[in-house]
């Protein structure tokens, strides 16, 4: 039972005294009535009324405590496929979100009301199992479906255990539904997310386009070769140098790692060498040499043109200035650069990232409409899953760029890219993709739990650019004043009224008439608050959120749980990633990572987490 905006209630402890009080004197006229023997039918009417207003204030007090207690109710409820069906054959192009309604000045209005009254703080701080301030949502007496529109770059917020994963999920099972391309690029490895997204897949007859990446169990990943797509070998430099150390310093190591990349890039583009991991380390760190070799073989078994020949011996020229440069400068210069083609390129790792024929392509995934799963296992190896995510997502910017450069807009096929944490996989171009994306079709969902998160991998201006290209924020309970004074600040301030009552009593000793006068007044002012204050941002509870979509008015929703009966529920990992309960293959995968550190000068371990 809801309050309804537009009726603001009274005090209930102010019901409670007046009730008493009234009791109080019916019972006291009729005692001296009785002692006097002058009842009478007046007198038994006085008393009647008395208590009748007594009783009535009473009841209207628990009444108004009811509705109060009331408010802190949860509100988690679940929706079935069906109804998800339904409303993705209508409305193919918005997303569903949930239950919830408009705030605007009159929630605002009596939230004001109710939380600055002592007597209904003492019952609204009171929480039930799920923790939260549950009379937020109760304070509107309607709901109706929330959406937001199609492509629209989305922005997932909120602190541990509040829900990101299973809004995850209900984004993901429409557009799988749908038939749409999803990728998910999950650093950390949820188990129920991807259990959630593979039924997802078999509930909507999509099984076979279900695909599995996953560092941490080669015998059941898909393999990719996360460098295939490229402009130039600038291109393929870039790329890896933006996943070393950046700190400070750094910046002459990383400027010639770059131009050694680039030069070997450059050979291998020219004789036709396949651009891998694999390669770029054998013939950056481990024999140049053996590319000048390579060259050698090209020029005999091949009959090329002068054009080719030119350009062949350019590069030559560059690739022979790095293979006689001194050796003890060279390796100083590349020892940032050897953790990271290590981490990429040994043992089960470098079978997946550099496989001789690839399971899995970007082109691919967009031909057979793929519902692709990139599980990184950051718990397992949190640099190896950073820098995979960050070379994946680069990647598919640049595939993406050649759409947007060469491909028709009306071809466009919508990808639906999800990055849980995704400040773990951020790199220097992430605004520029957020930027150019969404126009070749590609929509970003990024989940994070604070803005800290991304200063902590780039900088307040990254942080603010990120921000700002994102069109939707869906923001879960969070603990981060900014986040909160961010969200609040962007709905603007509205006037409300405060009531103020005042009450006096004064003696009058001098006049024999009036032994004393009392008096109360209630005054009505306005005062300027924010539409939506940051503290109701701070206590959502699990499964709530406020969502600001394009400049409208915020959204007060609360997002379902997919309606799953428990014999129905498959569980994907435990069945196919670990094999029927057989002992995990978790934990070995990186042993031959872990054994070459010994190998590594120390300055090569400084690199970031």
């Amino acid at each position: 039972m809801a309050f309804k905006a537009s009726q603001i209630p009274t005090k209930w402890g102010f019901y409670y005294r007046c009730g008493l009080t009234q009791l109080f004197l019916a019972y006291a006229l009729y005692s001296l009535l009785k002692w006097y023997g002058i009842m009478g039918y007046l007198g038994l009417g006085s008393i009647a009324f008395i208590s009748y207003l007594g009783g009535y204030h009473i009841l209207s007090g628990l009444n108004v405590s009811y509705r109060v207690r009331r408010l802190n109710k949860p509100n988690e409820y679940t929706v079935n496929l069906p109804h998800l069906r339904k409303f993705i054959k209508k409305k193919p192009q918005r997303m569903y979100l949930g239950r919830g309604f408009t705030w605007d000045v009159t929630h605002s209005q009596l939230y004001h009301y109710l939380t600055n009254e002592i007597e209904n703080n003492k019952i609204l701080k009171k929480e039930g199992k799920i923790a939260g301030r549950h009379y937020v949502h109760n304070l509107s007496d309607h709901e109706e479906d929330i959406v937001m529109d199609l492509p629209r770059h989305t922005l997932i917020v909120g602190t541990t255990g509040v829900g990101k994963t299973r809004m995850l999920e209900l984004l993901s099972v429409q557009r799988i539904e749908y038939g749409e391309i999803v990728v998910i690029i999950d650093p950390k490895g949820d188990r129920s997310l991807i259990n959630a997204v593979y039924q997802s897949c078999v509930e909507a007859g999509r099984k076979d386009d279900f695909r599995f990446v996953s560092l941490a169990h080669p015998t059941r990943s898909c393999s990719i070769n996360p460098i295939a797509n490229y402009v130039g070998a600038g291109d393929i430099a870039g790329r890896i140098t933006s996943i070393m150390d950046q700190g400070k310093g750094s910046d002459v190591f990383i400027a010639f790692c770059y131009d050694v990349i680039a030069t070997v890039a450059d050979v291998m583009l020219t004789i036709g060498i396949p651009i891998t991991l694999k390669n770029i380390k054998q013939y950056c760190i481990v024999s140049m040499e053996s590319l000048a070799d390579k060259v050698d073989e090209f020029e005999a078994e091949n009959k090329i043109t002068a054009n080719h020949a030119q350009v062949l011996r350019a590069t030559m020229v560059d690739l022979q200035t790095k293979i006689e440069h001194n050796r003890d400068h060279f390796s100083k210069m590349t020892t940032s650069l050897i953790p990271v083609m290590k981490v990429l390129t040994a043992g089960n790792v470098g079978g997946i990232l550099s496989p001789e024929y690839a399971d899995l392509s970007w082109q691919q995934i967009i031909d057979k409409k793929l519902v692709v799963y990139f599980y990184l296992g950051s718990m397992i190896d949190n640099y190896a899953s950073s820098t995979v995510g960050k070379l994946l997502v680069q990647d598919l910017v640049s595939f993406v760029g050649q759409i947007y450069s060469f491909k028709v807009k009306s071809k466009f096929v919508p990808i639906h890219v999800m990055v849980d944490e995704f400040f773990s996989v951020l790199f220097g171009g992430y605004v520029d993709m957020l930027n150019k994306s969404r126009e070749a079709g590609v929509q970003m969902y990024l989940g994070m739990q604070t803005t800290a998160d991304i200063e902590s991998k780039g900088s307040t201006a990254m942080k603010n650019q990120i921000i700002g290209l994102l069109e939707n924020i869906i923001c879960l309970r969070t603990p981060e004043q900014e986040m909160a004074d961010k969200i609040s600040t962007d709905f603007g301030t509205v006037e409300i009224e405060k009531r103020m009552r005042t009450q006096g009593t004064s003696a009058n000793p001098g006049d024999s008439k009036v032994i004393y006068t009392s008096s109360i007044s209630e005054r009505i002012d306005k005062k300027e608050v924010p539409l939506l204050v940051p503290d109701i941002i701070k206590g959502l509870p699990r499964g709530h959120a406020i969502v600001s979509s394009e400049g409208r008015a915020p959204y007060k929703i609360k997002f379902p749980l997919i309606d799953r009966k428990p014999e129905e529920v498959i569980n994907y990992f435990e069945d196919n990633i670990l094999g029927m309960g057989e002992r995990p293959v978790i934990g070995d995968e990186f042993e031959s990572v872990v054994d070459q550190w010994d190998d590594v000068p120390d300055e090569g371990r400084n690199h970031q987490y």
